[in-house]
């Protein structure tokens, strides 16, 4: 049986496994993390157990026990469980769904749907000097108000000769310690926030892309049901080692409520959910950078959060107008704006001369 152990911001982790795999899995993307128990705290305990062809797999946090049975890979969707476990279990932390880069002044969070630039923005970025923070979270602590570094492994899309599967969505390992980037530092407040708009310039941006997994004998009936929402269509992931099913469904009104209300429902029957990129939007226009107020950029992050956010000193999730009005509280005093697709280059300068000239109270 091997251990592993981890300080995750406030979680300390412990995970024991006779499945290589699932260890392996887990370290790959949070490597970083690794330390020796603090001894100050009850850590997570957590125990992951395979079997051939995944029967009788289970994932073991704390003694509530997921079932994995049945899923081709359970030692991969064990380590996804895990991740999206612990982000629930940083009950000090609200947690931005946002790249997130830092100077010594401050934090930038770069928020925006899949697709519209976020990772090649903030690598540009750190090779003019940023530190990488995170490349898909910004967690702010909710009394001190400061960004805390979540140094997450890399993932980019393949390069010309890459060659990516679906089991790690499409993407590659970015080595960010071979080429000298600065990772992780102390807590900064967060400064700067920057929208990207990822639908300015696209065409086709009326229907949205869902890649499902779905539990061994439910597929028939649930498919069944996603075609009969209007507009759905439904095909098997294709790429190389991908696993599960794509949907295609309308972004506005009615069919897209029926999608979220199937996803809901039927929770227990999906292995897991995640959104694919649209088209890329028009980066050949000139990029416009312009002010936005904290309402409305909370507005924007309100349907994108990576985790359910607790009212203070109640067990229940926030209503929506509450979690509004924390995130347009977490956002105040922060210089926010919303940036349209454009060159990498004029995107740059854009923001380096806004950030320049940019004072928060």
């Amino acid at each position: 049986m091997a251990t592993d152990s981890y300080r995750i911001l406030d979680v300390d982790l412990v995970i024991e496994s006779e499945q290589e795999p699932f260890l392996a899995t887990f370290r790959k993307d949070y490597g970083r993390f690794q330390a020796p128990l603090s001894g100050t705290s009850q850590p997570l305990r957590v125990h992951f157990q395979d079997g051939p062809q995944g029967e009788g797999a289970f994932l073991d946090v704390a003694g509530q026990r997921h079932s994995l049975a049945g899923h081709p890979q359970a030692w991969r969707l064990a380590a996804q469980t895990l991740a999206q476990v612990v982000m629930e279990q940083l009950g000090a932390y609200t947690t931005l769904h946002a790249a997130t880069l830092a100077q010594p002044s401050g934090a930038l969070a770069i928020a925006g749907p899949s697709g519209a630039g976020k990772t090649t923005l903030a690598l540009a970025l750190m090779q003019t000097g940023w530190a990488y923070y995170s490349d898909d979270f910004c967690p702010i602590h909710r009394e001190t108000r400061l960004v805390h570094p979540y140094p997450r492994s890399l993932w980019v899309r393949p390069g010309p000769g890459q060659v990516a599967s679906d089991l790690t969505r499409g993407k590659v390992l970015y080595d960010l310690e071979e080429r000298g980037f600065t990772i992780g530092g102390a807590p900064v407040p967060l400064r700067w926030l920057v929208c990207l708009d990822g639908k300015a310039g696209q065409e086709n941006i009326s229907k949205g892309r869902l890649r499902i997994g779905i539990r061994k004998g439910a597929e028939d009936a649930l498919l069944a049901e996603f075609l009969s929402v209007e507009g759905t269509e439904v095909e098997r992931a294709s790429e190389p080692g991908a696993l599960g099913w794509t949907v295609h469904y309308l972004r506005e009104g009615d069919p897209t409520r029926r999608i979220k209300d199937l996803l809901q429902r039927h929770r227990d029957l999906i292995w897991n959910v995640f959104s694919l990129p649209d088209p890329h939007p028009g980066f050949t226009q000139q990029p416009v950078l312009s002010p936005l107020p904290p309402h409305d950029a909370a507005f924007l992050l309100l349907g994108d959060l990576k985790h359910d956010l607790i009212e203070a000193g109640r067990a229940r999730t926030m209503k929506p107008g509450a979690l509004l009005a924390h995130l347009s509280d977490l956002l105040s005093g922060v210089a926010c704006f919303r940036l349209t697709p454009g060159p990498l280059e004029s995107c740059l300068a854009l923001i380096h001369r806004e950030l320049n000239v940019v004072e928060t109270p």
